[in-house]
């Protein structure tokens, strides 16, 4: 957001509009990246992280995007995102079994490298993970969300109150946020407990993702880095859960020494999601007072940005609030 002023100080109206234009922005590297090379999987995953962040900013401002953004452009948005799931867990998955059957025995050698050749045959049956089509669709998209998010319907306050700014807004929005997160987080009492885990998931990354603007506040680095681990353990619990199931179908298709590798990976699988679990437990879980430390350096950032919005609102004649 070169040469403009910080989104923080300006109305929710304003704010959350030049975040939802620079976010877009951010999107376009990747999605042309993929023009030239579709099979570029770092692109791929950029451009999957950049739509996240586009639709997790629209849904925590839906009222004050109501005049902009459409339910249907929210959804056009999510199918982008699903079609880019396509290829990425098949990549993650092959990644994993590639690595398992290097430290292993033969069956599971045997097992992996049968389960890596069924996971490309469905790739090629399936097509790209995003095509020609998907991307024309992003830029339609793209074009009609900068035009309407780069006009403001916002009438000129003449008298207090002034119009609330984003920074007022997200401190506004962050409790709602903490109290969604610790709940899904004490929901989680096993590694096996998937629907909890990707609940606290979502919930890590619209916080992070709701505070991003607000970086350059004191503690909110330190709160990011900490939203950004926490996403990052609980994804690689989501990605062992969908190998699992995939784990369980094979056990059930494959025979005689190919079923004998698969249920040996099972078990290195197994290993691997305790010890993923294990981590977030201990840093989350079972922390009473680690999980109360972040829900107070949160409580004191909301007070920051507050005093930010409150010294923007005085610092500007009340016919210029907006």
């Amino acid at each position: 957001m070169t040469n403009e002023p910080d989104p923080l100080t300006l109305s929710a109206n304003r704010g959350v509009r030049l975040v939802a234009l620079d976010r877009l922005e951010a999107a376009d590297g990747p999605a042309d990246r993929l023009v030239s090379k579709p099979d570029d999987l770092d692109a791929l995953h950029d451009f999957r992280v950049a739509l996240r962040r586009v639709r997790s900013w629209l849904r925590a401002f839906r009222p004050e995007l109501a005049d902009s953004v459409s339910g249907k452009d929210r959804q056009r948005l999510r199918a982008l995102v699903d079609a880019t799931n396509r290829g990425r867990d098949a990549d993650v998955q092959i990644e994993w079994l590639e690595k398992a059957s290097r430290h292993g025995n033969g069956s599971r050698k045997r097992g992996a490298e049968r389960l890596i050749d069924q996971i490309r045959i469905e790739r090629r049956h399936r097509g790209a993970s995003l095509n020609g089509d998907n991307l024309e669709v992003y830029v339609k998209e793209r074009s009609r969300l900068a035009r309407r998010l780069s006009t403001v319907k916002e009438p000129v306050r003449t008298q207090s109150p002034p119009p609330p700014t984003l920074a007022g807004t997200i401190g506004s929005r962050l409790p709602a946020h903490i109290d969604a997160l610790e709940n899904s987080l004490r929901a989680i009492r096993t590694a096996e407990d998937e629907a909890e885990a990707h609940a606290a998931r979502i919930a890590a990354k619209r916080l992070r993702y709701l505070l991003e603007p607000a970086a350059h506040v004191r503690g909110c680095k330190s709160l990011l880095r900490q939203l950004k681990t926490l996403q990052d353990e609980l994804g690689e619990l989501h990605d062992a859960h969908v190998l699992g199931h995939r784990l369980r179908t094979a056990l059930n298709e494959f025979e005689g020494p190919d079923q004998v590798g698969v249920r040996v990976i099972n078990e290195r699988l197994a290993g691997d999601r305790g010890t993923i679990f294990h981590r977030i437990e201990r840093r989350w879980l079972t922390d009473d007072a680690a999980l109360a430390e972040f829900r107070h350096k949160t409580g004191l950032l909301a007070e920051r940005l507050n005093r930010i919005s409150e010294e923007a609102c005085a610092d500007l004649p009340t016919g210029q609030r907006r």
